[in-house]
């Protein structure tokens, strides 16, 4: 459902300007979606490659750590239908995206799975979102990740209330319109 959603979204975007990005990439499964259905878009893609921050996985179940580990920037573009429009942008977000503050985005995967990472997301996206675009926030509804959740409310008390529906895939996914 979440691949079907994304596919109805990207047929959408027509003229909206701007980048596609994800945030939270693992091993590259919905970034080679992204590739594939937006092939003429520049693709930023962040995430450590290397698994999650311990200080702020701590508190997660030690096999959730564990299962995020081994993810590698090459393996990710050598899934991409088209590696030569990907940005890979390796390290902590949002440090990771210094130097992008002027750029537009139509279309946001955030799988970011922990709070401050999540509200990071939204604190920089969101902002930068062309009109017409979307935000897909994976794991939403995820009973093991409270921290999106809480980081969604925890952006809406700073920001105000988002456009947003809640999906009933796996993990529930939340799209923000813009």
């Amino acid at each position: 459902m979440r691949v079907r959603t994304l596919e109805a979204l990207c047929r959408r975007l027509g003229a909206v300007e701007g980048a596609a990005a994800e945030l939270g990439v693992y091993r590259g499964g919905f970034a080679r979606c992204l590739s594939a259905l937006l092939p003429e878009r520049t693709l930023y893609l962040f995430d450590t490659f290397e698994g999650f921050d311990e200080s702020e996985a701590e508190g997660q179940e030690r096999g959730f750590v564990e299962a995020h580990r081994g993810a590698s920037a090459e393996r990710v573009l050598s899934l991409l239908p088209h590696p030569e429009k990907a940005i890979i942008r390796p390290g902590i977000f949002p440090a990771t995206a210094a130097g992008l503050e002027d750029e537009r985005f139509c279309l946001v995967s955030l799988d970011a799975d922990l709070e401050e990472s999540t509200l990071a997301g939204l604190r920089f996206f969101l902002p930068r979102m062309a009109e017409g675009g979307y935000l897909l926030l994976h794991d939403y509804l995820n009973p093991k990740l409270p921290g999106v959740q809480r980081a969604v409310a925890r952006y809406e008390a700073e920001a105000g209330r988002l456009r947003a529906v809640p999906l009933c895939d796996v993990n529930g996914t939340l799209v923000i319109s813009t």
